[in-house]
């Protein structure tokens, strides 16, 4: 009785955490910024370039490394990405404080935000800026890995790695002293073993630096099994094959394999292609290290220290895991999305971020099996291990057809359940129309007796002798060699169909039934189907108002390079173009491009997020008529700004061999995430601005007339 009590005692806590977290997450949408928006993000990069040369006049390193690393930096600072006074950013400034507690100076220098990024990473600048990507967070175990990743990175900018490596990577690739007959593969082994020297090294001093610090020694080591197996979902659960089964759906148990392709990666992994040395090297190295300061290990042995609960860090750690589902969903993943939140879905069974989630997941899936483009969004069996092999598989293994209803039935569930969410009926009506344009799916064959009754009766199994002998009877029959050839091909397809009855082939007929027999499906289907190659009426082609991002400029000076200070000075001369209304033009500009010189800083910044993920995302799908992730959310910018039109666009200036402008740049509808405009001017370079004002005119111009010039 007494070994119960604890058992009961620590149950009862995590129902009070997953209860807590639960309605945390009742109505996540997206991770955001917040509050007043820091100097690295306001300051011009050309300032910095200028400022940070003249206080490192170190041998080596040159006005092109300030002006690329600044000018790369700021771009992905104002991507809309980086998070800034968000509760993931405020925890992992609250985690490098208790590291820098004896580091006072250096903690002066430096500044950590969060990536939204799925990839499992950190990343230091010589500036003294640190990104932690939210994909890194969801992996974490606990707090002490974080403490000691952040060491890893504050390590790099305390002993200068990457001023170092540029340094060295530009007297090697210039040939000079023993570098001098070096080849191709030569150059790249030395600058990998140069590289591999520094990760050591960033291990070591991170360890010493960690060491100071109350957090557990033992994380140490546990922190380089996370990096090892970072390649995998956060857990690898056994997939149960009822998971997506429901009342009124079931999929039969033969669609799932029998076995999984194990884990297999080791420690000692061959890095020869790798700028970072193996798992087992580190281990090793750090392994070493601390036996050799054995004294500083036992003086913190003991010691467990966080700066936030356990049940807190689990709901940081499940907010990244929660928006790493939106990346995921947003770059494709739509399989690995599903696997996340079958995962989560076990804390947060009635969650409707989730649900919509699986929906939009299965739905994106079905659109692309359905215009043959399946292998455009998933990777072959062979490269997937662990748990999430079974989901694979099983999505290699349904039908276009099936996959279809399978979209619907959840959608058309989330609906129902749902009723007043706007995405619900939104996606809704989008899986039925791909259900109704799905090939070969008869309508009039869709049951309107229940998966439940028809699991009641006696079904018919084909087994193999029975096929073999209905063969025999087809050879012997009088029927033409195509329908022999159609209907040994049907029997075929059975007797590999890992058992399956010849209901259960066909299982996707009777998941429907309740829909059928209360509504109009059918006829709906038919209908969506029969209208399908009807002729769009084009009506007035001209817009009033729209949003304009920034455009992205590229300036290239008399290399292939990029001159980075006039691109500067001529993105300036560009936005201030774009944020005018030009007289004589019926057109007026919402632009977002120059977020900084607003007040609603944090509303404008993560817009611009938004923006580029849904932007990006849409040009992914090229031709596919699908619903954009984000398209609720975009509705919502739109109606902020009073117009559904978008100008996304870009110039090229080339100063080297064509001497000329461009001006490329599409109108998106917010809606549909399609194309209603492209526009493309080149002229030629003359040196001054009038003819990027020119462009730029002439764009708005296209913009606010019907037709377009060619």
């Amino acid at each position: 009785m007494n070994k119960l009590i604890p058992f009961i005692f620590l149950l009862f806590i995590y129902a009070g955490i997953s209860f807590g977290q639960q309605s945390k997450f009742d109505n996540f949408t997206r991770l955001e910024s917040k509050g007043d928006i820091p100097e690295d993000f306001i300051k011009l990069a050309s300032l910095e370039a200028e400022e940070d040369l003249k206080a490192n006049r170190t041998e080596g390193l040159d006005e092109d490394f300030f002006l690329k690393t600044r000018f790369e930096i700021k771009n992905l600072l104002l991507s809309g990405q980086v998070l800034f006074n968000d509760d993931l950013t405020k925890y992992v400034n609250k985690v490098a404080k208790s590291i820098l507690r004896t580091e006072k100076e250096l903690k002066k220098e430096l500044r950590f935000y969060v990536l939204k990024s799925d990839y499992v990473n950190a990343l230091s600048t010589d500036q003294g800026i640190i990104f932690v990507t939210s994909g890194l967070i969801a992996q974490l175990e606990n707090e002490a890995q974080l403490a000691f990743i952040l060491a890893h990175e504050i390590a790099h900018f305390k002993e200068e790695h990457l001023r170092e490596s540029y340094i060295d990577t530009e007297y090697i690739r210039s040939r000079r002293g023993d570098n001098y007959n070096l080849s191709k593969s030569e150059i790249i082994e030395k600058l990998s073993t140069h590289s591999k020297e520094t990760e050591l090294e960033a291990d070591e001093k991170g360890i010493e630096l960690y060491l100071k610090s109350n957090y557990l020694v033992d994380e140490i080591l546990s922190t380089f099994d996370v990096l090892l197996y970072s390649y995998l979902p956060f857990d690898d659960i056994i997939v149960d094959t009822n998971m997506f089964n429901t009342e009124n759906f079931v999929i039969p148990s033969g669609f799932f394999p029998d076995s999984i392709l194990p884990i297999t990666k080791s420690e000692d992994y061959d890095d020869r292609n790798s700028t970072h040395p193996n798992i087992k090297k580190r281990t090793d190295a750090a392994f070493d290290y601390l036996e050799l300061n054995s004294k500083k290990v036992r003086a913190t042995a003991d010691k467990k220290y966080q700066v936030v609960s356990e049940e807190e860090f689990e709901e940081l750690r499940n907010l990244a895991r929660f928006e790493n589902i939106n990346i995921k969903i947003a770059n494709r993943d739509y399989i690995e999305s599903m696997y996340l939140i079958y995962l989560l879905q076990r804390d947060f069974p009635d969650n409707y971020f989730l649900e919509l989630s699986m929906v939009k997941s299965l739905y994106g899936l079905a659109c692309y099996k359905n215009n043959r483009k399946y292998r455009r969004v998933t990777p072959k069996l062979r490269n997937i291990e662990g748990e999430s092999y079974k989901l694979h598989s099983l999505f290699d293994n349904l039908s276009p057809r099936q996959l279809a209803v399978m979209a619907y039935r959840y959608a058309y569930d989330l609906r129902v359940k749902y009723p007043n969410k706007p995405e619900a009926k939104n996606y809704e009506k989008g899986a039925k129309k791909n259900l109704a344009l799905t090939k070969d799916i008869e309508f009039d064959r869709f049951s309107s007796v229940t998966t439940k009754e028809i699991a009641d009766t006696n079904r018919v199994v084909l087994t193999e002798e029975e096929i073999e002998d209905s063969i025999k009877k087809i050879d012997e029959s009088g029927l033409s060699k195509y329908q022999k050839i159609r209907l040994k091909k049907e029997l075929n397809s059975l007797s590999n169909s890992s058992g399956l009855s010849i209901a259960e082939n066909e299982f996707e007929y009777e998941c429907l039934a309740d829909v059928v027999s209360s509504s109009d499906l059918v006829s709906d289907l038919s209908r969506i189907r029969a209208s399908k190659d009807e002729e769009v009426e084009i009506t007035d082609n001209a817009i009033s108002k729209v949003i304009i991002i920034e455009p992205y400029l590229t300036f290239h000076k008399r290399s292939s390079n990029v001159d980075y200070l006039k691109t500067e000075k001529k993105a300036n001369v560009v936005n201030y173009s774009m944020s005018r209304d030009f007289k004589g033009l019926d057109l007026e500009s919402i632009f977002l491009g120059n977020v900084l010189t607003n007040s609603d800083l944090a509303e404008r910044y993560n817009e611009m997020g938004l923006i580029n993920s849904w932007a990006e995302e849409s040009f992914s799908h090229e031709d596919l008529d699908i619903i954009n992730s984000n398209a609720e959310a975009m509705k919502k910018v739109g109606s902020h700004h009073g117009t559904n039109k978008l100008l996304i666009s870009a110039v090229t200036i080339d100063d080297y061999k064509l001497k000329r402008i461009e001006f490329t740049g599409v109108v998106l509808d917010l809606e549909t995430g399609q194309i209603t405009k492209t526009i493309n001017k080149r002229m030629k370079l003359t040196g001054r601005n009038k003819n990027l004002e020119f462009l730029v005119y002439y764009a708005k111009k296209q913009i606010s007339i019907n037709t377009i010039e060619q």
